[in-house]
């Protein structure tokens, strides 16, 4: 499992659940961090509230049939990047 299926998995789970999260966490992070090494993983302060926050602006952001074409091909989210 790649580090962007973990935070799709992970959001998807938090986010479903309606389980409260950090509303201030920073996801505005560059390109490299989401798909970078483990030590850009290190930038990111509460990966579960990341997880659940990056989720929930997909959802607000695209249809249905788009968060789930991401939630099932990780490479997916870094070719649409810069449409995210």
């Amino acid at each position: 499992m790649n580090k962007v299926t973990w935070f799709m998995g992970e959001g998807l789970a938090t986010y479903l659940a309606d389980q409260a999260y950090q509303k201030n966490e920073k996801i505005d992070f560059p390109k490299e961090v989401y798909f970078g090494g483990p030590e850009s993983f290190q930038q990111i302060r509460s990966p579960y509230c990341f997880a659940q926050k990056f989720v929930r602006m997909l959802v607000e952001k695209f249809p249905h049939e788009k968060v789930l074409e991401y939630a099932c091909d990780s490479g997916k989210i870094q070719a649409d990047w810069e449409e995210i």
